[in-house]
């Protein structure tokens, strides 16, 4: 498993929800090593409110060092990323609305055009059918002015992806934020 990446990702079964023996539709936490195929791990858990605590559990049960670990704003947790670096894992997380502070340091560091400037930055342009997706990626190691960067185990860096849709004349803007243990360049 060394050098792969795993994503962690909690699904919701929907058919469950009209089984008499589940009280609320099942949920399921994959660890998923996509480069392969593979489904590496699960959990299941009764109800999405429970997946962090079941994410937590299924990385300490599998043998990740020298792995990255991805996961969704909802697994933005220290006590996961900590969970992670104890497994001698590595991580990248979104950061969402869950972790209103850090998003906010993030977010005014990255919009901050002289700083964004700064930070390495990696472009891509896709084109399916009427529909055009750029992504623009910054990434930076500069984290010391980060108020939250010691409750983090070992956070290395705070990255941002710009992504662009463009279908029939529409564009919507959209902008991700992450953090990260393991240094990462844009690419």
């Amino acid at each position: 498993m060394k050098g792969q990446t795993l994503s962690f990702d909690g699904k919701t079964i929907c058919s469950t929800s009209r089984m008499e023996r589940y009280e609320n539709p099942l949920h399921i936490v994959s660890a998923q090593v996509s480069a392969l195929g593979l489904t590496f791990g699960q959990e299941a858990v009764e109800g999405k409110s429970n997946e962090i605590p079941a994410a937590q559990r299924l990385i300490k049960m599998l043998r990740l060092s020298g792995c990255v670990v991805i996961a969704d704003a909802l697994n933005c947790q220290k006590e996961t990323a900590s969970a992670i670096i104890g497994q001698g894992a590595d991580y990248v997380l979104n950061v969402k609305d869950n972790q209103p502070n850090l998003k906010k340091d993030i977010a005014d560091y990255v919009q901050n055009e002289q700083l964004r400037k700064t930070m390495d930055m990696a472009t891509t342009c896709e084109k399916s059918r009427e529909r055009i997706e750029q992504r623009a990626a910054f990434v930076t190691s500069d984290i010391d002015w980060l108020d939250f960067n010691a409750d983090w185990a070992n956070l290395r860096c705070i990255g941002a992806v710009n992504t662009k849709f463009s279908v029939k004349g529409e564009t919507s803007n959209e902008w991700h934020y992450y953090i990260s243990s393991k240094s990462l360049t844009a690419e």
